[in-house]
């Protein structure tokens, strides 16, 4: 948040499964307030999410995804992480059709890449060390380890700016016999900027394996309209 200009940052849930997955800024100017919403999943801890790591008086917000998704019991805790600057500004509102005043996320994670190293990676680090034998199923286990490996490389990605950083992983998880793992492999080659992986994913988008093609066909479709939005 930004002095004098957020007045409160508060946790929500919108599912009624107290699953508290929602981060809120609230701005509000005379008797109006305003409001923009960020997702982070469960558990948060604003205390600690809350961060100003260079002491500009601008607070930052981490935000953590699981790499697998919401899996009912079988969720495991293995996320990336996302920094976001939270500070007041106007953008056009749908309901109103005018410009609004108030709070807006920005994604800023590359601007803190030395914090994300020191204090975000450890817990990448972490993960890799507890799903270490931890699940009985051979698929629960290939999926840890994959999701561990994803984020890793997610990281490799972001930070360290090595833009096809899990390649040859997605080349190995594709075969796998779990739709999670294989999933991990198409979502890791829409996130590679580089032909190479669009040609994966056009060449999966026909593999005979529906699974697969289903899954390849919009990844690839998304990666296009990515890459044309950069070029504008």
């Amino acid at each position: 948040m930004q002095k004098g200009k957020i007045d409160l940052v508060v946790l929500g849930d919108a599912t009624g499964r107290n699953f508290f997955n929602e981060i809120y800024a609230v701005y509000c100017a005379g008797t109006t307030c305003t409001c923009d919403i960020t997702e982070s999943d469960w558990p948060n801890d604003l205390v600690e999410q809350l961060i100003d790591p260079q002491g500009e008086g601008v607070y930052k917000v981490v935000t953590k995804h699981w790499v697998l998704g919401y899996e009912g019991f079988r969720t495991k805790p293995i996320f990336t992480y996302s920094i976001q600057r939270i500070k007041g500004g106007a953008k056009y509102s749908p309901v109103t059709r005018n410009l609004v005043v108030g709070p807006d996320f920005f994604d800023v994670t590359t601007e803190y890449a030395d914090y994300y190293t020191a204090e975000l990676l450890p817990k990448v680090e972490d993960a890799k060390k507890a799903v270490e034998g931890q699940y009985k199923s051979n698929e629960d286990q290939a999926e840890a380890e994959a999701a561990v490996q994803f984020a890793y490389d997610d990281y490799r990605r972001r930070i360290l700016h090595d833009t096809k950083a899990g390649f040859d992983n997605a080349l190995k998880w594709i075969g796998s016999p779990y739709r999670g793992v294989q999933s991990l492999a198409i979502r890791t080659m829409e996130e590679i900027d580089d032909n190479a992986a669009a040609a994966k994913l056009k060449e999966w988008s026909q593999s005979k394996d529906k699974g697969i093609a289903d899954q390849a066909a919009p990844a690839l479709s998304r990666w296009v309209e990515r890459k044309a939005e950069r070029g504008r």
